[in-house]
């Protein structure tokens, strides 16, 4: 039960209130431009002034979230106090009090008066005939009565539409808000369960239904209403007979409710098939080096297709079944009111015209009511109160916070006054935390230090984490067992992990500080960032992050280094601080920097290099949580502490002045180069006609198919039609002839009925062969294609295609083409049907087409420039949520929550405005087709009214409502079907995609090559693309014996560890001469080259599948050759112990630790029976029972074959021995090379630097 008392504590960071009222209306706007949603137009003329403005009726985010924050808490403290926990949804009933829901609530009463006062005018229409006596003024106040409540409903529909927008977007901000203040005020110990993603979707995708349900959770209290005052209506008017077609609209409504159920039921089972595919999708695309260097690519495209024929029955049979259901949906009032009539003639009532078309427009008005709206208003509250939940649960996190570290740890944090220097004091403190499994904890920990003092932390590795913690808990990131923390002075921290996000470089170093030039520029030299700065097309106002330039790591540290260094804060703690910068340039900010720069401040580095510890005159030696040593380094030395784990700089002392600028700018140059992108597809590719052309062609048959379409599509409309003139003309009939005209009527509307499942079934067919093909064809070409391909892209971006995107056309497109198609053809049949009782009511018709087609193209434009606003607001706002919990420790540290928090609703507010821009451009489309629609109603029904007889009125007044209210979502509908196609644009251009050479040169080598393994690698240029930049080697000659062992070693860069990749030609810019027996690689198939060669990665290549197919993709051998290569790599007995054996389905890596992975792999390879075999890494960070088995293989299995070792310092002495010749390599060139023993014994010799200590 909760029991805590619960207090934020928000007066810690102070929150300047914005200026204006709380609306902060953009400007006074006239009745008549709010009416009409005039005001629009001039908004989206420019893109960035559009959004920079709050929209009427919108509130700021800072009124949001602190009204809803204060209900909040007040309804925490009632809750408390009843000893009952608080609950997110009650909080949000009540918010907002009055502006919002008490608007709602009376639009919603409009709109259920106007619907009310329909069947009534239409009843006093002909009660007030003036052929039955009545004065002519009363008929023609009838009318326009009717026509006048018509038009109300759409109208009021539309502004309720604009008011729930309103209302959602105020409490999805203010949720929003409580979610990111949580954020940054939540520990890190206590976020360790919630990733930035999680979180992201959390407030983007989840909050999405929080405007559904504010739209259609008022249906839910309305609906009844209108129901019973309807069924009243039609008693007193009609009589008992015409409740059976209500009552068979209710049993509708709640088999729709039920519907909803089954159908997440079976969305279930896709998920699961949808999940397995986009799970081996990633292993594909992550080990496609793999794939391309064993020639797999048919494989797994096989594979890749089982998983998708495993997946699409479910698709099928959950497609079909909603499309058929929602088929025989739009079928419901014509079978209701045909229930009702027959009701009427069997108890011998006779049939009027008045009672006949009375019944179907109130069974018209029911179903959009009761049938639709209810429905799925109880589908969307279950939703949105399942969101509240884990929204709640996030905001319970640690609740209260200000009792967070109360009990048994006290921290006190003053600025100190200017005569008193700043100070940290760490007094027995006692701390733990779970890291990978493993507690870490720091033991009575007492340390001290103040004044402008640099101390160094240092341990040994397997000591990082305990480190990190010691930082954490001065931070006050972690909670404290035993001891005390007394902080002096503000604090500025530098994390292991660089941390930036989405600004320009002078924002991620200023970080809200007062810009000062002088400052700035010596913190500039200071870092080491002037040169970086002037290879950025605009400097420092060059943004960076999501979006923006790319950095490397290095220029990251040096950011963050700069950051702390502009600061005012007095201390200043830095974690391992530029780990990932070159030594040369990590020296010289050492020096000039904390050693200078900050002079004046306390500093506190945790380090593990040697050439940082020397400088410091105080060094702090920790092991197993305790600091045991205290003193400079060469003081430590001296008490005979082995110290051989601190970092050296031997082998980065060779670096020249050259290679230490290409590190500080390479990157940010390399950063612009950037190739065409499958995810930078946007609506304006699917705009045109040909990609609607082609995705129809996918379909394949197109000129059969589009004749059958064509004829499925309009014939439930010509016989929609033909209902509504058919029961004009029994309302004319006598009642004798009425029990035949209805036996086929009956059989009419059956008939009706299975022409819509038809329809419905050929659409969604056709759109599932048309996603089936796509896929197919996308996925073989992807496999097709280069891997410089994956490389350029981000491989996010492709698992993204290959979920969303498929299920787009899976399940999506197709729908909302089948729901255009209904739209369409239905309000045309009743167009028609008009048309054809009164003829001259096509003068009218023909120009409101016209016009609504012209207003439907401009509405086009409109959208597309609010969708784009959206989108380009919506992802700042999610890359600066994401980046603030990603840098959520640096910002607490920095006291800087209030300047992220002021951003975070400058980028709030502009979202929210966009998404009420599209809204209010979707109702100025709805008021004025409209607007068009009731003129032509009026036009029509005058029309009717002088050239037929009153059943054509009523036939007229009952269905011409369709068209005024219902047309309006047409432009919906084709805007929705504009936005699927972008999907389909983007699936289609992997189609594109141009294969590798592999796929097109057919010539093949003897199939006895190779018999001997030699290679040969003369004057060759070997180039390729790393992290979109150029990388070559220069130019490299080298030659390989047959069975000769070669090992060629060197630093972990691009260069050394792509040399295997480059030797298998996985480049197409390389311009090399690579022989393997005597025969050119360039001269023959591609893939027959890659054949000749079995290649092992440092990180092995394991797909979700059986260990036999992991063993042989290819089925190629039988189970004993399968068990005996286990049994060589020790693996036979832990292989049989598994569930199932060799069946084991290895779902996920974890089952396996990464040495069991890496010996499966070394299976596979002695099953191939290769000549040459590259161990490409593989022999670096292995543990030392893994290396035996590896040698043993490579002297037993592979004696026969030529072994290429590539590998990176350091290494270890008895893997060097294994070889007949060592190759040592740096910066893309051979600078040692000759036996192991002769360069082992080479005074000064480059191999000995690589040599890991024994």
């Amino acid at each position: 039960m909760f029991n805590a008392t619960p207090q934020y504590s928000y007066n810690k960071v102070p929150m300047e209130v914005p200026q204006g009222n709380k609306k902060d209306a953009p400007e006074e706007l006239s009745f008549w431009s709010r009416v009409t949603f005039s005001w629009v137009l001039g908004r989206l003329n420019s893109a960035q002034e559009s959004v920079d403005r709050l929209v009427p009726g919108q509130r700021s985010t800072f009124w949001n979230w602190r009204d809803l924050r204060d209900i909040w808490m007040k309804h925490a403290r009632s809750a408390q106090a009843r000893d009952k926990a608080p609950r997110l949804w009650k909080v949000v009933l009540s918010f907002p009090k009055i502006e919002g829901y008490t608007q709602l609530f009376l639009l919603q009463i409009s709109i259920l008066c106007a619907r009310i006062l329909q069947p009534t005018m239409f009843s006093f229409v002909f009660t007030s005939d003036p052929l039955f006596g009545s004065p002519v003024p009363w008929y023609w106040a009838a009318l326009t009565g009717y026509w006048l409540s018509v038009s109300v409903e759409g109208l009021v529909r539309s502004h309720y539409s604009y008011s729930a927008e309103m209302t959602s977007g105020s409490v999805k901000s203010g949720l929003d808000g409580l979610v990111f203040d949580k954020v940054m005020r939540l520990k890190k110990t206590s976020l360790v369960d919630y990733t930035s993603s999680h979180v992201v979707n959390l407030i983007s995708k989840d909050l999405d239904s929080i405007g559904s349900c504010v739209y259609s959770v008022p249906f839910l209290f309305t609906a009844p209403v209108e129901l019973l005052i309807m069924s009243l209506l039609l008693l007193v008017m009609v009589g008992w007979e015409a409740l059976l077609g209500v009552s068979y609209i209710m049993f509708c409504t709640f088999l729709r409710c039920g519907v909803g159920k089954v159908y997440k039921k079976m969305h279930l089972g896709t998920t699961f098939f949808s999940d397995q595919r986009i799970a081996l999708l990633s292993e594909v695309i992550y080990g496609i080096r793999v794939i391309k260097m064993n020639v797999w690519e048919e494989v797994f495209e096989k594979l890749l297709g089982n998983s998708r024929r495993k997946e699409l029955p479910f698709i099928r049979n959950k497609t079909l079944a909603l499309g058929a259901f929602v088929s025989v949906q739009q079928a419901v009032p014509i079978i209701a009111s045909l229930v009702s009539i027959v009701a009427l003639m069997m108890s011998g009532k006779e049939l009027t015209h008045e009672n006949v078309f009375l019944i179907i427009l109130v069974m018209y008005i029911l179903e959009s009511s009761c049938g639709e709206s209810f429905a799925r208003g109880t589908d969307v509250l279950v939703r949105t109160l399942g969101l509240l939940c884990k929204i709640e649960s996030f905001l319970l996190i640690d609740f209260p916070l200000s009792s967070f570290y109360e009990n048994v740890a006290s921290r006190t944090s003053e600025v100190p006054p200017s005569d008193k220097p700043p100070s940290l004091s760490l007094i027995g403190v006692c701390c733990e935390r779970e890291c990978e499994l493993v507690d870490i904890d720091l033991n009575f920990v007492t340390f001290n230090c103040e004044g402008a003092q640099l101390v160094a932390l240092t341990g040994p590795p397997k000591e990082g984490a305990v480190t990190s913690l010691f930082c954490e808990a001065i931070l006050k990131e972690v909670p404290l067992s035993r001891g005390r923390i007394v902080q002096h002075g503000d604090l500025a921290y530098v994390g292991q992990k660089p941390w930036i996000f989405s600004g320009t470089v002078r924002e991620n170093i200023v970080f809200g500080e007062p810009y000062i030039k002088e400052s700035y520029s010596a913190v500039l030299r200071a870092c080491k960032l002037n040169e970086a700065m002037q290879c950025l097309p605009d400097g420092d106002m060059t943004k960076i992050g999501h979006g923006g330039y790319k950095l490397a790591l290095s220029q990251q540290e040096l950011i963050n280094v700069a950051r702390a260094s502009y600061s005012s804060a007095s201390i200043v703690l830095m974690d391992n601080p530029l780990s990932h910068v070159s030594i040369s340039v990590a020296n010289q900010v050492f020096d000039d920097c904390i050693l200078s720069f900050l002079s004046s401040r306390l500093r506190v580095v945790v380090t593990g290099r040697a050439s940082f510890l020397e400088r410091c005159p105080r060094v702090l030696q920790m092991v197993d949580g305790l600091i045991i040593r205290e003193g400079s380094l060469d003081n430590i030395r001296e008490s005979g502490e082995n110290l051989t784990w601190l970092r050296t700089d031997t082998i980065h002392e060779r670096e020249k002045s050259g290679v230490v600028q290409q590190s500080l700018s390479g990157g940010i140059r390399s950063a612009s180069l950037r190739e065409p992108s499958v995810k930078n597809i946007t609506d304006r590719d699917a705009e045109g006609f040909s990609i609607y052309l082609r995705y129809a062609r996918q379909t394949g048959w197109l000129p059969l198919l589009s004749v059958v379409g064509f004829l499925l599509t309009l014939t439930p409309g010509v016989v929609l039609a033909g209902l509504g003139i058919w029961f004009a003309r029994i309302a004319d009939l006598s009642r004798d002839y009425h029990y035949h005209h209805f036996s086929l009527s009956a059989i009419v509307v059956g008939a009706y009925v299975i022409l819509l499942l038809l329809r419905a079934l050929f659409l969604l067919l056709c759109g599932l062969r048309s996603s089936m093909r796509i896929h197919d064809r996308a996925i073989s070409t992807l496999l097709k294609t280069s891997v410089q391909h994956f490389e350029n892209e981000e491989k996010d971006a492709f698992l993204r295609v290959f979920s969303k995107d498929v299920e787009c056309l899976d399940e999506k497109l197709p729908s909302d083409i089948l729901q255009l198609a209904q739209s369409v053809v239905e309000h045309a049949a009743v167009a028609v049907m008009i048309m054809l009782v009164a003829p001259w009511t096509v003068l009218a018709f023909i120009p409101a087409s016209l016009i609504s087609f012209v207003v439907g193209k401009k509405y086009l434009w409109l959208e597309r420039q609010a969708r784009d606003n959206e989108n380009n607001t919506l992802t700042p706002l999610m890359m600066y949520f994401s980046d603030t919990m990603m840098g959520a420790v640096t910002i607490r540290a920095s006291q800087k929550e209030s300047y992220l928090m002021k951003e975070f609703f400058r980028l709030q507010n502009q979202h929210m405005t966009a998404v009420c821009m599209r809204s209010a451009a979707e109702q100025w489309l709805a008021v004025r087709h409209l607007a068009v629609m009731s003129l032509t109603m009026c036009v029509a029904t005058v029309v009717v009214i002088f050239t037929s007889n009153n059943t054509f009125v009523a036939l007229s007044l009952a269905f011409v409502r369709q068209l005024v209210v219902g047309i309006a979502i047409i432009p919906f509908l084709v805007k929705n079907i504009e936005q699927d196609m972008t999907s389909a644009a983007r699936l289609m251009s992997f189609h594109d995609m141009r294969s590798e050479s592999s796929h097109q040169n057919d010539t093949k080598p003897p199939e006895d090559w190779p018999k001997e393994g030699a290679v040969c690698i003369s004057d060759s240029l070997l180039a390729h693309t790393y992290g979109r930049r150029r990388v070559s080697f220069e130019t490299l000659s080298l030659s390989i014996e047959p069975r000769e062992k070669v090992c060629i070693i060197g630093q972990k860069n691009a260069k050394t560890i792509s040399f295997a990749s480059k030797l298998m030609l996985l480049s197409k810019e390389s311009q090399q001469e690579v022989w393997v027996d005597d025969i050119s690689l360039a001269t023959i198939s591609l893939r027959e080259a890659r054949k000749a060669f079995c290649t092992l990665q440092q990180t092995p290549f394991i797909f979700t599948a059986s260990i036999r197919k992991n063993l042989d993709p290819e089925e190629k051998h039988e189970d004993e050759e399968l068990w005996n290569v286990l049994d060589t790599v020790t693996m036979k007995e832990y292989v049989k112990g598994l569930p199932g054996g060799l069946d084991y389905m290895m779902t996920q890596s974890v089952n396996f630790s990464n040495s069991r992975l890496l010996l499966l792999s070394l299976a596979r390879a002695i099953l191939q029976k290769k000549k040459i075999v590259i161990f490409d890494g593989v022999v670096s960070g292995v543990d030392f029972t893994t290396l035996r088995i590896i040698h043993s293989v490579v002297k037993n299995q592979f004696a026969n074959s030529s072994v290429i070792t590539v590998a990176y310092g350091p290494i270890g002495l008895e893997t060097i021995l294994h070889h007949d010749r060592v190759v040592v390599m740096e910066q893309g060139r051979i600078v040692e090379m000759d036996s192991p023993n002769v360069l082992l014994a080479r005074k000064g010799s480059l191999l000995s630097e690589f040599l890991a200590p024994t």
